[in-house]
This record gives C-alpha cells, sequence and structure tokens, in this order.
C-alpha cells in the first residue's frame, strides 16, 4: 500500500517510512518508482478521491492503465490498511 502522509496506521503495521517533509517524495512519484519493481493486479482508492484529488487519480489511470481500480469509503481504506503487508508513507500532504 502507497499512503499519504496523514494516513494512521496500526502500530502492528510495517511501515516503510519515506516521508521527508510535506509533499517529498509525493504519492504520485512514490507509485512510479514502486511500480518499476511490481505488477499490480487491482488499485483500490478512497472514493473522497475523486472530488478531492483529482489530479492523482488521474496519475494512477495515466501510469496504470487497464488496471481495475475499486473505490471504497476513506474509514473502509483505513481499515483494509490493517492488512497490507506493508504501507510505504510518503510525504504527500494532498487531501
Amino acid at each position: 500500500m502507497i499512503a499519504d502522509a496523514g494516513l494512521s496506521l496500526p502500530a502492528e503495521s510495517v511501515r516503510i517510512d519515506l516521508a521527508l517533509t510535506q509533499d517529498v517524495p509525493g504519492a504520485a512519484q512514490t507509485m512510479k518508482v514502486v511500480l518499476d519493481e511490481m505488477k499490480v493486479e487491482k488499485v483500490i482508492l478512497a472514493e473522497e478521491v475523486k472530488d478531492h484529488n483529482p489530479k492523482f487519480l488521474a496519475d494512477v489511470q495515466e501510469v496504470l492503465p487497464g488496471v481495475p481500480v475499486e473505490f471504497v469509503t476513506h474509514s473502509e481504506l483505513k481499515t483494509r490498511s490493517a492488512s497490507a503487508r506493508a504501507v510505504v508513507r510518503t510525504g504527500e500532504f494532498s487531501p
């Protein structure tokens, strides 16, 4: 999972913290680098991204054409983060 700096995570989550300062590195930038090392079968995004961060949604769709996108509530995304194998925390501060 790639997350912004504000996502609260359970203490037991394996976290890879890349955040250096506000928006460095950004979520889209991090995603593009991570994609060099992995294949994505499905993307899960918070429903709110459509209204609050359409630029990031466009970046995801551009970088991962044809990959199914599932939209869930922000609350559901937080719940699902607890079962992620690892969470890469970026410096992203976008809503």
